[in-house]
């Protein structure tokens, strides 16, 4: 079996990081109460995961950011949220 190439192997990423977006989304609105350190247990992830998840779940990052060679600045929806003020 040879080696998969960049594009198999993000394409997979991507696949796994849907699918735990959409664990965290399902976990979050039978459980809204839940702190994030309550949620990490539940789902088996780690309470980082779940900031970072709920950041790309709540900004929209999720749907919005499919190309990881892209710079954040192309994304004007979202680098007008997180651009530092000056």
């Amino acid at each position: 079996m040879g080696v998969k190439s960049r594009e198999e192997y993000l394409k997979e990423q991507r696949n796994k990081t849907d699918k735990n977006l959409e664990k965290l989304r399902q976990a979050i609105e039978l459980n809204p109460d839940f702190s994030n350190y309550k949620l990490a247990k539940l789902l088996g992830i780690s309470e980082s995961y779940v900031r970072k998840g709920c950041y790309m779940l709540f900004t929209g990052t999720d749907d919005l950011i499919k190309n990881e060679d892209r710079s954040i600045k192309e994304h004007d929806v979202l680098y007008s949220r997180i651009k530092p003020e000056n």
